[in-house]
């Protein structure tokens, strides 16, 4: 049958294979905390990714702290058994060897007995007070500790020194346990303690990040109504321009319609105009050929119609006014010019 290779994490594969044991019973033991170091190692890489002054690792490292803590406590209890089981081992020997060695006392005896007789009576008064003696001795003594085989030789007062000191250190030992004991629980109960203010703490700094994290989804979705009403009245602005941008492009199209209309009815009054000049300049024209045709005929005309032709082209302007004396110098200028056709008639 191949040998079966045990795999143990590094640390404890070194440990292994520094120790006295024999190596499968070391690994076997070293098995037991193979689970905490795989624990510990993931905890040690989780932490080799946080990183010092970030705000959020901070929480991250305390809970990697509390469950190494916890891991250790583990540890630590799994180490009492097993040195419990080795006390029980200890213990096993000691009734081993005490099983063998009084049954070794006892086939000795017989054989002495038949051997010495003389010697028995005195090996049985002895082999008494060694068993009184070691009757008394065991209430001091712990598991595992040994017991003198000379006690019955001893003299009265070496045993009651030994018995004495035996008591003695029994006592010291009962006494340190108990404070031992003592102080194992007082630091049970503060590591409870702590653990559960860790916990109540950890609680209340959950509760204050559901806290913040619900206020900060209440400022988001505020913020969030703030976008919206901002895109609204964006796009209500945007509406108002547009509809500005074509009031104004309407209202453009009808100033230049009428722009266009009166251009058009400049146009037409220039052209109107500019007609009724040519015209006036082509009645200008008729009539200053119509002077000079008259004037043609007058210069051929006899004096006396000349003089009639220019008697009536006198002409007064309209008047500032009809009072007098404009109507006196009218009617004079009237008879000025009938006086003189009469006199034009005489020639």
């Amino acid at each position: 049958m191949s040998k079966v290779e045990i795999k143990l994490p590094e640390k404890l594969q070194d440990v292994v294979l520094e120790t006295t044991l024999v190596t499968t019973r070391a690994q076997k033991i070293a098995l037991g905390y193979a689970p905490f170091m795989e624990e510990l190692q993931i905890q040690a890489n989780a932490l080799a990714k946080l990183k010092s002054g970030s705000e959020e690792d901070v929480a991250k490292a305390k809970r990697i702290r509390i469950d190494i803590g916890k891991i250790c406590a583990e540890a630590g209890r799994r180490k009492k058994e097993d040195k419990e089981k080795i006390i029980v081992a200890q213990r096993f020997i000691d009734s081993l060897y005490n099983t063998v060695n009084g049954f070794g006392r006892i086939t000795q005896g017989e054989a002495e007995e038949i051997e010495k007789f003389f010697e028995k009576q005195e090996q049985e008064r002895i082999a008494k007070l060694q068993s009184t003696r070691e009757e008394e001795l065991m209430k001091y003594l712990t598991e595992g500790q040994a017991v003198p085989e000379e006690l019955g030789k001893m003299p009265d007062d070496v045993w009651g020194f030994f018995l004495q000191g035996t008591k003695d250190s029994y006592e010291q030992r009962k006494e340190a346990q108990r404070k031992a004991e003592e102080e194992r629980i007082k630091a049970e109960h503060e590591a409870k303690r702590k653990a559960k203010e860790e916990e109540e703490k950890r609680q209340a700094e959950l509760a204050e990040q559901r806290k913040k994290a619900e206020e900060a989804e209440a400022q988001r979705k505020i913020e969030e109504q703030k976008r919206k009403a901002a895109e609204e009245e964006a796009k209500r602005q945007a509406k108002i321009a547009e509809d500005k941008r074509k009031a104004e492009e309407e209202k453009a199209r009808q100033e230049k319609k009428r722009a266009d209309k009166l251009a058009a009815e400049l146009k037409a009054k220039q052209e109107k105009e500019a007609a009724e000049l040519q015209a006036k300049k082509e009645a200008e024209q008729l009539a200053m050929e119509e002077e000079k045709r008259k004037a043609e005929e007058l210069a051929k005309a006899p004096l006396k119609e000349k003089l009639k032709l220019w008697v009536e082209e006198f002409d007064l302007p309209e008047a500032p006014t009809v009072e007098d004396p404009v109507s006196e110098i009218c009617e004079r200028f009237i008879s000025f010019k009938e006086w003189a056709e009469n006199q034009i008639d005489k020639l």
